[in-house]
């Protein structure tokens, strides 16, 4: 566990309607217009891009649509982490980049690229919080804190998210995390075999599970999620495996399928928009269920011919390349030697 200082930053980060929400990345106050029938809210996650990216910047298709993510007039962006691939030295980059030019204020499930070297504790705080916005209730988790276990405080929320549901308190829950801990070891691991995910399993269905079917016996709930691999064949999944509760996925690679999704919610319901990133055509967001995603898995986006030049120097060049060439001369170097004194 990390320190005890963490855990009570992130008590002190369950707000209450009459306090403001601020985001500990932009320090951006989170407004929604009691005037108004609906609020918007947007997903997106991965914001690095490429796995390939060394730049330090976000992806290109984050930085060509800031504009018309302010356009939106979303009240906040809930990132499904991985937004940066070396959390403290990205921070000159993306100010300029992103923070100073983004006008929705951000708040990111935490992924292992952002947790690089335990900074992201140390430059924005509490890696876990719960909000309400009018009957809804916003809780981001940190899933690399137990290995996709949720436990502590962080299942603790979601317990008072069940107990406030049966109370009639609440309509909608929106629940954040990096790692789609509901696909491992069950009828989803087939999505994401290049994923984030447990060494040996988590306590998703035993624990967590249970209370979201509590919830969704009054409320609907939404867990939106972002790890998912460069192969994936769309940059959404929109899942219902039972009535009221849906499993989200959204994260972009800096490809021309990149798109982020726009939620737009009312007192008795959620409309989902996906908006493009490249001007690509995108089918309703209902359209990517997990039975699409398995039409579609073997048929990727093709092989860009003109990038073989690069990929084979990038290969040449990674260190992993020479430790797995080294690796097989020991080996061949090894077996040579037993030969002969067999051979003797």
């Amino acid at each position: 566990m990390r320190s005890a200082v963490i855990i009570s930053a992130c008590i002190a980060a369950v707000v209450s309607t009459a306090q403001p929400v601020v985001s500990p990345i932009t320090r951006d106050t989170v407004q929604v217009a009691d005037s108004l029938p609906t609020y918007k809210f947007l997903v997106s996650g991965h914001w690095y891009g490429a796995g390939t990216s060394r730049s330090g910047f976000p992806a290109s298709t984050v930085q060509g649509n800031i504009e018309k993510f302010n356009a939106t007039d979303a009240s906040f962006f809930l990132l499904t982490g991985d937004i940066f691939q070396n959390t403290k030295s990205d921070q000159a980059r993306y100010k300029p980049a992103l923070y100073d030019r983004l006008h929705v204020p951000l708040f990111n499930a935490v992924g292992n690229h952002d947790l690089d070297g335990g900074f992201y504790s140390g430059l924005f705080g509490s890696t876990w919080m719960q909000w309400d916005v009018r009957d809804d209730r916003f809780i981001v988790l940190d899933t690399e804190e137990d290995d996709s276990s949720i436990k502590g405080e962080q299942l603790r929320m979601i317990q008072q998210a069940a107990t406030d549901a049966e109370a009639g308190l609440l309509k909608h829950v929106f629940i954040t995390s990096h790692r789609p801990i509901w696909a491992e070891g069950g009828h989803y691991s087939f999505l994401f075999p290049g994923n984030t995910k447990s060494i040996a399993g988590c306590n998703y269905g035993t624990d967590v599970l249970p209370l979201l079917r509590r919830i969704v016996k009054h409320a609907e709930v939404f867990w939106m999620a972002g790890s998912m691999g460069g192969t994936a064949p769309a940059s959404i999944l929109f899942e219902t495996p039972e009535p009221n509760l849906h499993y989200v996925m959204s994260a972009i690679r800096d490809e021309t399928r990149d798109a982020v999704l726009l939620a737009e919610v009312s007192a008795d319901s959620v409309r989902w928009e996906a908006i493009s990133l490249t001007g690509k055509h995108i089918e309703p967001v209902r359209t990517y269920t997990a039975e699409w995603w398995r039409e579609h898995l073997a048929n990727p986006e093709g092989f860009e011919w003109k990038l073989l030049p690069y990929h084979i120097k990038s290969t040449l060049l990674h260190r992993n390349f020479w430790i797995g060439v080294g690796a097989v001369a020991v080996l061949w170097l090894g077996f040579g030697i037993l030969r002969r004194r067999r051979g003797e």
